[in-house]
């Protein structure tokens, strides 16, 4: 479960882990009550994360579905940006191994 504010909008996002291959696969289920949709299984998203790593460099592809309009679209985009953002940026400071 995930809690917090987003642009001073409370949120709570849960779900499920659906499978996972340490070091190199995970999907899970994943629900956010900033959709504003109902808890539901029909409401729910998919999101995998793939790493793989080729010449020393690793590559890691997001897929997310279920994604219900355009604005929900637009929203996960930008969320997806900043986390990618705060990603880069502690790679580049060394924050991670």
């Amino acid at each position: 479960m995930w809690t917090g504010v987003w642009d001073g909008k409370t949120y709570r996002d849960h779900g499920n882990i659906l499978d996972i291959v340490p070091g190199s696969y995970l999907q899970y289920s994943y629900w956010s009550s900033m959709g504003g949709l109902p808890d539901i299984p029909e409401n729910y998203q998919t999101v995998t994360y793939n790493l793989s790593e080729a010449d020393g460099v690793t590559t890691m592809l997001i897929s997310q579905d279920n994604v219900k309009s355009e604005a929900a679209k637009e929203h996960s985009e930008a969320n997806w940006q900043y986390i990618f953002g705060q990603m880069t940026d502690m790679i580049e400071r060394g924050q991670v191994d």
